[in-house]
């Protein structure tokens, strides 16, 4: 788990490069020991931008997608699907 002196230090990068600022109550570690997704609310945030990266390598190639691409891909899933409705009942709730 992350330590508060390596946040303040600004050791600690999440996987789409921004710092990390505040230190996790919870969070799980990948099983190779890389990278630790928070857990807010109760809500494991497992977007690979927001994985907090605990090997000195850095992320690699594959968490390297912008988020702004991540949330494009959310907003087109409620405009093209997600926000429509079934006998009163959003889709996203149907389908999730």
């Amino acid at each position: 788990m992350p330590s508060m002196m390596a946040i303040l230090r600004d050791d600690l990068s999440h996987g789409d490069g921004s710092r990390v600022r505040v230190p996790a109550e919870t969070a799980y570690i990948s099983e190779d020991g890389s990278y630790a997704y928070c857990v807010k609310d109760g809500i494991a945030l497992l977007l690979p931008a927001l994985a907090i990266v605990l090997s000195s390598d850095g992320p690699p190639s594959s968490l390297a997608m912008p988020f702004d691409v991540e949330k494009q891909l959310v907003k087109d899933f409620y405009d093209q699907v997600g926000w429509k409705t079934i006998d009163g009942v959003s889709v996203d709730s149907l389908k999730f």
